[in-house]
């Protein structure tokens, strides 16, 4: 009989437990949930403001090849050109450019500067 009794006392601190562990984890995953739908809407507010979006990296994309290939064949940039060449791939770069324009940046680089 007096392990029957310790059986049913181990018995119910098991089950207070696992009643606990359950209260728990369903107050962290409440919590979770609730921290998604505060932030998720100020994110994407804030990306929308301060974010750098694909049609931004697309008008620094077409700037920076058009630059190219009005420069191509004299191979030579005027100064301010090549300033504003570096400013503008420095932008790219940091808001995922891809490497097609590193690589005629890089050409471009090496092209002589001409002061006007």
């Amino acid at each position: 009989m007096p392990y029957e009794v310790v059986l049913e006392s181990t018995g119910n601190m098991l089950y207070e437990i696992i009643l606990a562990t359950g209260a728990v984890a369903g107050a962290i995953t409440a919590i979770m949930a609730l921290l998604i739908v505060i932030f998720k809407p100020i994110r994407r507010y804030l990306q929308r403001v301060f974010g750098t979006n694909k049609a931004q990296l697309a008008l620094m994309r077409s700037e920076i090849t058009s630059i190219y290939y009005k420069y191509l064949p004299s191979k030579s940039l005027p100064i301010y050109v090549r300033e504003n060449l570096i400013m503008l791939n420095s932008v790219y770069v940091e808001a995922g450019g891809n490497c097609y324009i590193k690589t005629i940046f890089n050409d471009m680089m090496a092209w002589d500067v001409v002061s006007t």
